[in-house]
């Protein structure tokens, strides 16, 4: 018989509470719509998490056996019906987009622009930042530029980011609010046009998600590697996106394709 405390709760309900209040918290953060967790048992309250199907909670092993066994499906199915194509991008890959993104899992390049494999080269960290001193995006653009001979760079940002959120509500741990700092420029621009605006905390957090990709674009800018592309008229096509994860609709902020005096 399980023991109960005080207040007529046994410890598996207090340990259940806890963890749906934690799981509350922190999807709450994130913006997603949820139940109040005080109303369900724990595991009521994750089964009625509208994304809960593509989430394993099962064993420790059953999001890796899930994992492998999607790669079996794809051998069968994908790569089998296209072994030719594959087996080209083998020898050799030649994207012409390289894409600057974030590193949230609903945000996947090659699924939302319906893309191949060989099509993207990739880059992404949290918020989709462009830092001066991350020898990891120079390496990256320097690889895609010079070597792959990429054609157009995309600097693609998204809606009910946590990093966004993080940029605007602060966070404690020490490395993330070191990297969120860079973004600091959008959130002095957010706060400008909100002083003279009402915004609710949506379009607040979607200001502050577009501004973002406009001043990584400018830092993107500013890079030593860009600056020398730009001077010898061979620098790639720059383009800013906002990917709307509620709706799965990318918007243009700054078209590549327009002359440099148009964009917007």
């Amino acid at each position: 018989m399980a023991t109960r405390n005080d207040d007529g709760r046994s410890a598996v309900d207090r340990a259940n509470l806890l963890l749906s209040l934690t799981v509350s918290t922190f999807l709450s953060r994130l913006h997603f719509p949820i139940p109040s967790p005080l109303s369900y048992p724990v595991s009521t309250f994750l089964s009625r998490l509208h994304f809960l199907p593509r989430l394993h909670f099962g064993p420790p092993d059953a999001m890796i056996d899930s994992l492998l066994a999607g790669n079996r499906a794809f051998l069968a199915d994908e790569f089998a019906a296209h072994e030719a194509y594959y087996q080209k991008i083998a020898a050799r890959q030649s994207p012409k987009v390289l894409w600057i993104g974030c590193s949230d899992s609903r945000v996947s390049e090659d699924l939302i622009t319906g893309s191949r494999p060989g099509t993207i080269f990739v880059h992404r960290n949290v918020a989709n930042i462009v830092a001066f001193n991350d020898v990891n995006i120079a390496a990256t653009l320097e690889y895609g530029i010079v070597h792959v001979k990429i054609r157009d760079i995309v600097v693609c940002g998204h809606t009910r980011c946590g990093g966004i959120a993080a940029i605007d509500g602060g966070v404690r741990e020490n490395y993330i609010a070191d990297w969120l700092c860079i973004a600091s420029g959008a959130k002095k621009i957010v706060d400008e046009i909100a002083a003279k605006k009402k915004l609710t905390t949506e379009q607040r957090l979607e200001l502050l998600a577009e501004e973002n990709v406009r001043l990584q674009i400018r830092h993107l800018e500013n890079l030593a590697l860009i600056k020398n592309m730009r001077a010898k008229k061979s620098l790639p096509r720059i383009h800013g996106w906002l990917y709307r994860v509620e709706t799965g609709k990318i918007d243009i902020l700054i078209d590549g394709r327009e002359a440099p005096g148009k964009k917007g």
